[in-house]
């Protein structure tokens, strides 16, 4: 749009543009989300989404979903998980940060951390419900924009894979031992959370 070299009005406009798009995207909720949203709403644990698109857009979806106990089910939205910018206010626990991790042997690039506006959308969670990085449990389907920043910050995290999911994020996940697992199904978070 002859814009580009404006970072402000680049972001903005991709921003509009998703949210355009994200209006018109199929839900398409795996097979057990429901089942298992209600596994984990009935453990009386906070339960929380946090998305890129608008909250009223994955709102909708999710009471189109109907799963019990959805009233608990918090949903916080524009992370702009793709984005990567220093968060505000300042938090000591994303200062301590490393710009990007680096997987030696498995992937010829970095995977950067510092995604801002995720990270206020997870310290939003940990203030309200009086936890941090150590006692939550991250799922997410894409370990770059989902999972690695948690997991640097010292929470489990789980892959949920895609049919297309990279060896470097299974790889990803496998070193972080006991605070990282791998699974196509969603089923597989009720065990971690014992």
């Amino acid at each position: 749009f002859g814009k580009g070299d404006d970072e402000a009005l680049r972001t903005d406009t991709v921003q509009t543009l998703y949210r355009e798009a994200y209006r018109h995207s199929a839900t398409a909720f795996k097979a057990e989300a429901k089942e298992v949203l209600e596994a984990l709403l009935a453990t009386g644990l906070p339960v929380s989404v946090v998305t890129n698109a608008h909250t009223e857009l994955v709102e909708a979806k999710l009471d189109k979903l109907a799963p019990r106990g959805r009233e608990r089910l918090k949903v916080f939205g524009d992370a702009r998980k793709f984005q990567l910018e220093d968060t505000e206010p300042k938090d000591a626990r994303f200062d301590a940060l490393p710009e990007a991790l680096h997987l030696d042997g498995v992937l010829g690039r970095p995977v950067y951390l510092r995604r801002g506006r995720y990270f206020s959308a997870l310290k939003r969670i940990w203030d309200a419900t009086h936890t941090g990085p150590e006692s939550t449990l991250v799922a997410g389907d894409i370990f770059e924009l989902d999972l690695a920043m948690p997991a640097a910050l010292g929470a489990h995290v789980q892959l949920v894979e895609r049919a297309n999911v990279m060896p470097y994020e299974r790889a990803a996940v496998q070193r972080l031992g006991t605070r990282g697992s791998a699974d196509k199904s969603l089923r597989a978070i009720l065990p971690r959370l014992r």
